[in-house]
C-alpha cells in the first residue's frame, strides 16, 4: 500500500490531492510504503518514485526526482517513507493540469507492484 501527503505547496481546502503552482515551482509528495502482506518481500530489491500519468508526454514539463531503492527489510507490516520535489520546467511553458502519483517497482522483474492515487498539480498560466 501505498500513502501520500502533498507537503509543499499546501493542497486546496476541498481537496487534499489538488495543489494550484505557477511555472517554475515544486510540488514536495511524501511517499510512504506499507507491507500489508506477502508483496514486498526481502527476495527482491524494490524502488520507489514517482511519475507523471496525466498527460501522456507530461514528463517533458518536470524535472522529476531518480527512483529511490528501498533498503529496509519491508516483512509483513513494514514501513518506509520517502520525499520527492518535483520541478515544473519554466523553459517549457504549459497551462493546464498534470497528474502525478507514487509507485513501487520490482527492481528484478520491472514490474509496478503498487501505485497511489493521484494528485492533481494545476499549473497557473505565466504572468
Amino acid at each position: 500500500m501505498i500513502l501520500y501527503k502533498v507537503e509543499n505547496p499546501k493542497p486546496s481546502l476541498l481537496s487534499n490531492r489538488v495543489v494550484t503552482i505557477d511555472p517554475g515551482e515544486s510540488v514536495t509528495l511524501c511517499v510512504t510504503v506499507q507491507n500489508n502482506g506477502e508483496e514486498i518481500i526481502y527476495r527482491d530489491t524494490y524502488g520507489v518514485g514517482i511519475e507523471v500519468v496525466y498527460p501522456k508526454e507530461g514528463a517533458k514539463y518536470w524535472k522529476l526526482p531518480a527512483e529511490r531503492l528501498m533498503v529496509i527489510d519491508m516483512g509483513p507490516g513494514g514501513k518506509s517513507s520517502y520525499t520527492f520535489n518535483a520541478w515544473n520546467r519554466k523553459e517549457k511553458p504549459f497551462t493546464g493540469n498534470f497528474k502525478i502519483h507514487a509507485y513501487i517497482r520490482s527492481i528484478q522483474t520491472d514490474n509496478k507492484l503498487a501505485r497511489s492515487g493521484n494528485v492533481t498539480v494545476v499549473l497557473k498560466p505565466p504572468q
